[in-house]
């Protein structure tokens, strides 16, 4: 959350987030990405090891926030790869749901079940 918010807060020229947002995507791109499911993890420890590989949606939802910002902010490359991957991985963690189709589809709280 926090790449994305120094990426789009340097957009909008509010401060020089650059170094903000190049070490949180380092972190968010890192051990985060291991493990061959596409995306970022749910949960790294403080050293930054992986501490639970599963992908969920909001995980995704600020890759994808932090990555378009990136780009847009820094004409980061890298950003627009890690978009692009993450977006075009067949799977979300244990789901089965490809990335565009749960971005599409309305998608129910598990627990109230109204839509969000």
């Amino acid at each position: 959350r926090q790449t994305y918010v120094f990426s789009h807060a340097t957009a909008a020229g509010w401060i020089d987030g650059r170094d903000a947002s190049d070490q949180g995507f380092a972190y968010l791109t890192g051990p985060g990405f291991a493990g061959g499911n596409g995306g970022c993890a749910h949960l790294l420890n403080d050293d930054g090891s992986l501490n639970d590989p599963m992908r969920d949606t909001y995980a995704q939802a600020f890759v994808l926030l932090a990555s378009s910002w990136r780009y847009l902010a820094f004409d980061d490359k890298d950003a627009l790869r890690t978009l692009s991957d993450t977006c075009t991985h067949e799977t979300i963690g244990d789901f089965g749901v490809s990335c565009w189709l749960s971005l599409r589809r309305p998608i129910l709280h598990p627990v109230c079940g109204h839509v969000s």
